[in-house]
């Protein structure tokens, strides 16, 4: 069942622009949801500032893929795969982060104004989420077998 998110791999993770247009009353910017994202979209919410030194996320997914957008403020997100790390800054409300199933994430260092917009690929299940990190590392070295 989760044999592909253990294969996964930061340099499957990319960034996506969307398009911005100058309307005379502001910009516009939009998602062809289809042509950007490699799934569907299941379910949506939206994150605030928290605490400025503390970390969100902290987790991989079994099988949910996001879209991550700074619609306003700026955050960085660490992506790790279990051999390397990336760390991405999300500044653009005009680009995102799309992380695949199986990549260990974690947003830190929001700006004061920071709002982040996620699009997922799956319903909110806790049995997808892996918040172990140790016993993650030892999974995705071990090819997905632990």
């Amino acid at each position: 069942m989760f044999e592909r998110a253990a294969y996964t791999r930061i340099d499957d993770c990319r960034l996506a622009q969307f398009p911005e247009t100058e309307t005379g009353k502001g910009p516009l910017v939009s998602l062809e949801l289809e042509e950007v994202l490699p799934f569907p979209v299941r379910r949506m919410y939206y994150f605030k500032r928290g605490q400025v030194d503390i970390a969100r996320g902290n987790h991989a997914n079994f099988e949910n893929q996001q879209l991550i957008i700074a619609i306003q403020g700026s955050f960085e997100v660490v992506l790790l795969d279990g051999h390397s790390e990336k760390v991405i800054e999300l500044n653009k409300a005009n680009e995102g982060l799309i992380i695949r199933e199986g990549i260990w994430r974690a947003v830190q260092h929001f700006s004061a104004d920071a709002i982040g917009l996620v699009l997922c690929s799956h319903p909110y299940d806790p049995q997808d989420y892996w918040g172990d990190f140790q016993g993650y590392l030892a999974w995705k070295r071990g090819g997905g077998m632990v």
